[in-house]
């Protein structure tokens, strides 16, 4: 399986497909993936909804999902290859 590259405005869903997948569906496009996760993170208590992604030069690969109100999610990125981590705030859809 390969790792979430694509930029945009994404929408994260358990899988109903696998346990250990999430489905990322591009609200611009509609385009839904499917990706692996390796474990579940605690959530934050700070309130604040982050994404981390592993930097391999130009390259940005989705690694983490850290949510404010439920448990996060560790992804299947860049691996053991030598990598920078840059973190984007994320926003949360109103219900």
């Amino acid at each position: 399986m390969s790792a979430f590259r694509a930029d945009g405005t994404y929408e994260f869903l358990k899988s109903g497909v696998d346990e250990e997948m999430l489905e990322l569906r591009n609200l611009d496009t509609g385009k839904t993936i499917v990706v692996e996760y390796v474990t579940r993170i605690a959530f934050r208590e700070d309130g604040k909804n982050d994404l981390v992604f592993d930097k391999i030069g130009n390259e940005r690969l989705l690694s983490e999902i850290h949510l404010s109100n439920a448990d996060g999610y560790v992804l299947l990125a860049a691996g053991k290859r030598p990598h920078t981590h840059e973190h984007v705030a994320a926003k949360r859809a109103a219900a």
